[in-house]
């Protein structure tokens, strides 16, 4: 029993059965829950891998960027964590390195933690292509010369630091990781960490080695952890059930279940990949990234409590991912929808209008938002197209121009949302929400035939799977170059019969060889000038990336205000004699965003 003292004595006896007299007694009191538990451990091995030399008895430790955006060594360590009882709790788990070396640049560089999977390593041995000297890492065309570096034979990531350049001690947490590793000790083969592939070339981070001469400086894993009030927890959580699975890509499968129950909580779950351990979850659902095309694989989740309690594990379910080929369209329906006119809500009403009054002014905006989650991240839009049914329209024989614009730097609560606020209650920048939009995506010159129009918003769409947070709504803009009483009418989410309503038809498809992380390098030259009171136009150099660069996203004031796919933009609708910060990044296809450029200020002309 916890926080409790018991008293022992020893006897001795022979195979006669003779028995001594009992020893003195000893007293043992037994921890409290209260009581927490510090532990100091020094790796049992520790190297770096890189090329085709083993480096167990360097002096350091390090992750290293080479050439541009490539992973060129990775750190290994390994603990003995026996010493901490299998029922105990951990709080914290800490990994500390000291940093003796960095490069010159003021970027933090990232460093990965990841569980090794499936391989004992001979850490004396070990090099970037085999882990005991001998036989192969899994392959893997992660870094340089297609050397595997251990990059198929790790978990995700549990966690990520961005480390400085300044030197000392930096902390790696290593929390899960510990519980993983003392709930199932088979699993602990050991630690990786990895260098960033987001750097480029001759980025690195130097940690010292237990080889170093500075004993102080040698690595350690600080672990604390309680044990259970009343005695341990023997008792493990049901096991799981409706473990479902399905892949909407080449290189990703998704996985979700029903909650587990247990006598304390359930505390998360551990999911397998054809039988060896793959990470953990404290959701009922998790997704496994970086797989082959085509591919099909078989997933288990077991679930676990605070006292280290594994349930069996759930019947299998089988995942095959999408082919190199494959291809994807989805039709979706607004989340909402309404315009903006007045100050009267508009969310219920069965038509959305564009509207010119007085002459050449805007006097009404359409407004709706659409959920993409289900497009899967890495998908290549090939095209998006948004139809309205239109209902009415003027009489005038011109067409009627109506621009996509992407709402901007505000959260539009769409039940409350009128020409002078975003949710009834905040200000828009200025009125009909015409301060906080980007540029025109794209216009379309309506004619007066009733029915439906299409409007061409393949580059929003590949913009908002790119950077979802920036999926804010979109607005359709009236005519202001038509004079008054010029309009068109198209049928809402309210309206009868459901055909008409609004809807979004997306067609995609996927990268050929799995997730393309390589973020494009960072525009340079950037420059520009006011042309007017009301526009400034910018110009910069081309980036590169390892698989092309899509585009070029323009941030105003640190807010994204448009997209480009040549290297310059014009950015209207500003205020005269005002001054304007600008700066530009880089993505490719995959969504991977470079990061920003310098920032380039400019003030309007005066009227």
């Amino acid at each position: 029993m916890a926080a409790t003292t018991y008293n022992y004595t020893l006897s001795a006896f022979d195979a006669a059965g003779n028995v001594s007299s009992q020893s003195a007694p000893i007293a043992i009191v037994t921890l409290s829950k209260s009581t927490p538990v510090l532990l100091k451990l020094s790796p049992v091995a520790d190297t770096l891998i890189g090329g085709d030399q083993a480096h167990s008895m360097s002096t350091t430790l390090n992750v290293y960027t080479w050439p541009d955006y490539m992973i060129a060594n990775a750190i290994l360590l390994k603990f003995d964590l026996s010493n901490i009882p299998a029922s105990a709790i951990i709080d914290s788990a800490v990994l500390q390195l000291y940093q003796v070396e960095a490069d010159g640049s003021a970027n933090a560089y990232n460093v990965s933690v990841h569980r090794l999977l499936d391989k004992i390593v001979n850490f004396a041995l070990a090099t970037g292509f085999t882990y005991d000297g001998v036989n192969p890492w899994s392959p893997s065309t992660c870094c340089y010369n297609n050397t595997p570096l251990a990059q198929s034979n790790i978990s995700p990531a549990y966690s990520t630091l961005a480390v400085d350049r300044a030197l000392g001690w930096k902390s790696f947490n290593l929390d899960q990781l510990v519980r993983d590793w003392v709930r199932t000790p088979p699993s602990n083969l050991g630690v990786l960490l990895n260098s960033d592939a987001t750097q480029i070339r001759d980025r690195y981070r130097y940690f010292a080695s237990m080889e170093n001469a500075n004993s102080s400086r040698h690595p350690t894993l600080l672990v604390t952890y309680r044990l259970p009030s009343s005695g341990p927890d023997i008792q493990a959580p049901s096991v799981p059930s409706g473990l479902a699975g399905y892949s909407l890509s080449t290189f990703q499968a998704n996985l979700s279940w029903s909650s587990s129950t247990d006598n304390v909580g359930v505390v998360g779950y551990q999911i397998s990949r054809n039988g060896i351990q793959l990470g953990t979850s404290t959701t009922t659902h998790y997704s496994d990234s970086g797989l082959t095309p085509a591919t099909t694989y078989n997933y288990t989740v077991a679930a676990y409590d605070a006292a280290g309690n594994l349930s069996n594990q759930s019947s299998a379910v089988s995942v095959t991912t999408l082919g190199t080929s494959a291809t994807g369209s989805i039709k979706l329906s607004p989340l909402a929808d309404s315009f903006l006119g007045g100050e009267e809500v508009h969310v219920v009403s069965p038509t959305l209008n564009t509207y010119t009054w007085p002459d050449y002014m805007i006097a009404n905006a359409i407004v709706m938002k659409f959920d993409l989650s289900s497009i899967p991240a890495g998908a290549v839009i090939d095209s998006a197209t948004l139809q309205l049914y239109q209902v009415n329209a003027d009489a005038a024989a011109a067409p009627y121009n109506i621009p996509v614009h992407r709402i901007i730097g505000k959260t539009v609560n769409f039940a409350r949302a009128n020409s002078s606020t975003y949710d009834g209650l905040n200000k828009w920048i200025s009125e009909l929400a015409q301060g906080d939009i980007s540029s025109a995506y794209t216009s379309l010159a309506v004619d007066r035939n009733l029915g439906i129009k299409s409007f061409n918003v393949k580059q929003l769409i590949q913009d908002w799977i790119s950077d979802p947070a920036s999926n804010l709504g979109l607005l359709l803009n009236s005519d202001p170059t038509q004079p008054r009483d010029r309009y068109r009418y198209f049928a809402s989410m309210e309206s009868s019969p459901s055909s008409r309503r609004p809807s979004l038809l997306v067609n995609y498809h996927f990268q050929n060889t799995g997730p393309d992380t390589v973020v494009p390098s960072v525009p340079t030259g950037a420059q520009g000038s006011a042309v007017s009171t009301i526009q400034v136009n910018l110009s910069w150099e081309a980036s590169t990336d390892n698989m092309g660069v899509a585009g070029y996203r323009v941030f105003r004031n640190g807010v994204p205000v448009g997209t480009s796919t040549t290297t310059s933009f014009s950015d209207s609708g500003l205020t005269a004699a005002t001054s304007y910060q600008y700066s530009i990044a880089a993505f490719d296809v995959a969504g991977n965003v470079s990061s920003q450029s310098e920032l380039v200020l400019i003030t309007t002309l005066s009227p």
